[in-house]
């Protein structure tokens, strides 16, 4: 059977990525919408937490993660 239940690394990254909304993102929400770009230290920490690469095989510098439930 087919669990949707995160792996304990999925949690991880779901937890990441949740603190990288609230602290990084949602602040900066206002200024990129208005100045029409998202300020590069902001994709520059995607990348270095995984939020960006995870479908991306590791000899491009990806995670190499081809999980459905990671990609939501």
């Amino acid at each position: 059977m087919v669990s949707f239940s995160p792996t304990e690394e999925q949690q991880q990254l779901i937890d990441t990525i949740k603190r990288f909304a609230t602290d990084e993102l949602q602040p900066a929400a206002h200024e990129a919408d208005e100045n029409e770009r998202i300020p590069s230290r902001l994709l520059q920490t995607g990348w270095e937490i995984g939020l960006v690469q995870t479908a991306i095989p590791e000899a491009f510098g990806g995670l190499g993660e081809l999980s459905a439930l990671t990609g939501v």
